[in-house]
């Protein structure tokens, strides 16, 4: 198998896997809407902004150290022993935290969940050395497996549970259970190795890598995850279940499409370092194949909102019209960054992440926090369009410095995608005007349009079409 093939290979497993995920996540979010309320998913949404910034830790700190040292053979004993240290450490920090979150957002009923969702993060710690390995090796069809079955069986659980009028105890269930069972079936596939020797001198070197990539990580979630916080603590649990809907579907695509090529791509220009103008070419490569799928998407979702929300969620959900409206014209820039980020991390220049991350965590939760009190949920919406973009140009002005890379060939990364998204929102959006009445109909006809716009393009594109013929029979022959 040639290198071209074994990367192709890992990038289609790891879409494929995640791809399910998603179509199985999606279907499970469209159930669990309807039998659960805005204000359940607004208590588990408050829990998750402490998980999530704890969880980053684990993820970015030993699972990428084991990719980035793992040549040497005692690398995976000193993560695997700091990421389980580390993840029983957080876990009893949430748990004895609880009533102290409870009593911050003036909700009793959090404590429980609190305490019960710090089981993740013990989870978490147990498996991040052991994943960094399988990715390394670029082991992506494994762990593709794992983490599906993983999800499936919380997703049914949630159902039941939910079905039974346990309420977010539902939501809890299945993030706890994924994590258990993905940590149960990454460590028997690696198993963890745990050595006494931490003060080594390869120690040190790990620890001098990750500290200024984790302190860019935990910066990172610290925003991302404050237009929740913002929410939960002004608005309450029922309109932050209202914007996590919303959000969830406008980083549907990207955000995803992001997790995919963000895991992939770290491994694949870290091996590309000996040569920074092919990680440039990558890079720019990504961005483009990235926007050509989430800038007609987003364009859809803008113009169909309404008859999507009514249709796949019911009516109950409508005020996460307009907040949805303002996230999808953001939405494109939350896949930028990953990728950025991976490309600058690999090429040496994790400073440049940190202080993106430090100007991010400086300025976005100032914005959410007076969004929410000026707009509500649409002004936290609007924080994120009008900041995020902008703060974004530090990361793209240095890897744009890089050699091979250039403003120039950055906007054209971008021309195809914009080409694309024309045809799309213009048939879509005559669609919509010719068929009033029935969401159901205007929506599935809309969804034709929309789809025939994107034929349309590739039909006048053979570039596309040749490049798009050599990545699947890459794939195929790497599977």
């Amino acid at each position: 198998m040639t290198k071209a093939q074994s990367l192709a290979g890992s990038y289609l497993w790891t879409a494929l896997g995640d791809g399910m995920r998603q179509v199985l996540g999606f279907a499970v979010s469209l159930v669990l809407a309807r039998l659960l309320t805005p204000s359940d998913y607004g208590l588990v949404g408050m829990v998750l902004v402490f998980v999530s910034v704890l969880s980053s830790v684990q993820e970015s700190g030993p699972s990428q150290a084991v990719i980035q040292f793992g040549k040497d053979p005692q690398a995976f004993p000193i993560c695997s022993t700091a990421g389980s240290a580390l993840g029983l450490a957080m876990a009893i920090a949430l748990f004895l935290a609880a009533p102290a979150v409870a009593i911050f957002y003036a909700v009793p009923a959090l404590e429980p969940i609190v305490r019960v969702m710090s089981c993740v993060l013990l989870f978490n710690g147990v498996r991040s050395a052991s994943q960094g390995a399988l990715l390394r090796e670029f082991q992506f069809r494994r762990v593709t497996v794992i983490e599906t079955v993983a999800g499936f069986s919380g997703s049914l659980v949630a159902v039941a549970m939910a079905a039974h009028g346990y309420g977010a105890w539902s939501l809890v269930a299945n993030l706890v259970l994924a994590s258990a069972l993905q940590a149960i079936l990454i460590a028997r596939a690696v198993r963890p190795q745990w050595t006494p020797l931490m003060a080594t001198p390869l120690s040190r070197a790990i620890l001098a890598w990750v500290l200024p990539s984790l302190g860019s990580v935990l910066l990172w979630q610290a925003y991302v995850n404050a237009d929740s916080f913002a929410i939960g603590k002004r608005l309450g649990s029922e309109q932050l279940g209202y914007y996590a809907i919303a959000f969830r579907l406008a980083m549907l695509v990207n955000d995803r499409l992001g997790a995919v090529v963000s895991r992939v791509s770290f491994s694949s220009l870290a091996g590309m370092r000996e040569d920074p103008a092919r990680a440039t070419g990558h890079w720019l490569l990504l961005l483009e194949r990235m926007a050509l799928v989430t800038y007609p998407f987003l364009a859809f979702l803008y113009l169909c909102r309404e008859d999507a929300i009514i249709v796949l969620l019911g009516a109950k959900w409508l005020p996460a019209a307009e907040p949805l409206r303002i996230l999808a014209i953001g939405a494109a820039f939350r896949a930028v960054s990953p990728v950025t980020a991976n490309f600058l991390a690999t090429q040496g220049h994790t400073r440049w992440n940190f202080a993106f991350s430090l100007l991010n965590a400086a300025v976005l939760p100032a914005g959410f926090w007076i969004g929410a009190g000026w707009g509500g949920v649409s002004g936290v919406a609007w924080a994120w369009v009008i900041c995020y973009p902008a703060l974004l140009l530090v990361i793209l002005a240095k890897a744009s410095s890089l050699p091979g890379a250039g403003w120039a060939r950055l906007a054209k990364a971008h021309v195809r995608p914009v080409c694309l998204l024309l045809p799309v929102a213009a048939m879509t959006g005559a669609v919509r005007l010719l068929i009033p009445g029935d969401p159901l109909l205007r929506l599935t006809a809309s969804l034709a349009a929309a789809a025939a716009g994107g034929l349309i393009f590739l039909v006048l594109n053979p570039g596309l079409r040749e490049e798009m013929r050599r990545v699947f029979a890459s794939a195929r022959g790497a599977a």
